[in-house]
C-alpha cells in the first residue's frame, strides 16, 4: 500500500473510533547514572520496537495489559526498556503522519555518522522514585521531527540531520527523551507502526 494512503486509512479509522489523543509514558533509569545536567546517554545498542498492546507485570507478580499502541526503546545490553510510550490510535496516527513528513524531508540529506539509533533521557524536570522511574505527567506527546536543533552545555547550537523522536512535556517546555534515527531505523519504525495499526484495525473488525 502507498505510504500516504496507509496513513490516511489509519487516520480515518482512528477518527471513526472516537479515540482521544494522548500518550502515557514510562521512563526508567535504574541501570544508569545521570550526568551533572540530569542527562543519561543510552548505550549504542538501542533499538525501537512497536507492539499492538502493552503487556506488563505488577509488583505483586500479576500480569496486565494496556490496549494501546506501544513503542519501546530497548537497551539490549542491559535487557531493559528505558522508554515506554503507550499511544491511543489517534496519537499513533498523528505520529505516523509526522514520521512520513520527516522521512520525506530528509530524503537525500541524511547526516553521515554512526548507524542505528542514538538516544538520551533527561531527568532534571522530574522526581525519581526509589525504583529509578521518573514521575511523569499523565499526558506527554511523542513527536517526530525532520532534524534536531538544540544547544550543548556551553550554549552552542547543535544540529543533527537525522529524523528525531522527542518525548515532549509541553506543560514544562521540556523534552524528557530524544531519539536520533538513521535512515534505515526511521524507515523501519514507520513500517512497524503501519503493521501494528493494521493489525489493530483487523482485530477491531473481528
Amino acid at each position: 500500500m502507498n505510504r500516504r494512503l496507509a496513513s490516511a486509512t489509519i487516520a480515518l479509522v482512528s477518527a471513526a473510533c472516537g479515540c482521544a489523543p494522548g500518550a502515557d509514558c514510562i521512563i526508567g533509569t535504574a541501570p544508569y547514572t545521570p550526568d551533572e545536567h540530569g542527562r543519561i546517554v543510552l548505550p549504542g545498542a538501542t533499538t525501537l520496537r512497536v507492539m499492538p498492546q502493552y503487556n506488563g507485570v505488577r509488583d505483586d507478580g500479576t500480569r496486565f495489559s494496556v490496549d494501546k499502541v506501544t513503542i519501546v526503546l530497548q537497551d539490549a545490553g542491559n535487557r531493559f526498556w528505558p522508554v515506554v510510550a503507550r499511544l491511543t490510535d489517534a496519537e499513533a496516527s498523528r505520529l505516523l503522519s509526522e514520521l512520513d513528513a520527516a522521512i520525506e524531508q530528509r530524503q537525500g540529506d541524511w547526516q553521515d555518522g554512526a548507524p542505528g539509533v542514538d538516544a538520551s533521557i533527561y531527568t532534571r524536570a522530574y522526581n525519581v522514585t526509589e525504583t529509578g522511574t521518573l514521575e511523569l505527567p499523565d499526558r506527554l506527546r511523542l513527536r517526530a521531527l525532520p532534524m534536531y536543533r538544540g544547544t550543548d552545555a556551553a550554549g552552542r547550537t547543535v544540529i543533527d540531520k537525522r529524523v528525531t523522536l522527542v518525548l515532549d512535556d509541553t506543560a514544562k517546555g521540556f523534552w524528557s527523551a530524544i531519539v536520533w534515527l538513521d535512515e534505515p531505523s526511521a524507515v523501519d519504525l514507520r513500517a512497524q507502526i503501519v503493521r501494528t495499526m493494521a493489525r489493530r484495525i483487523r482485530r477491531s473488525g473481528d
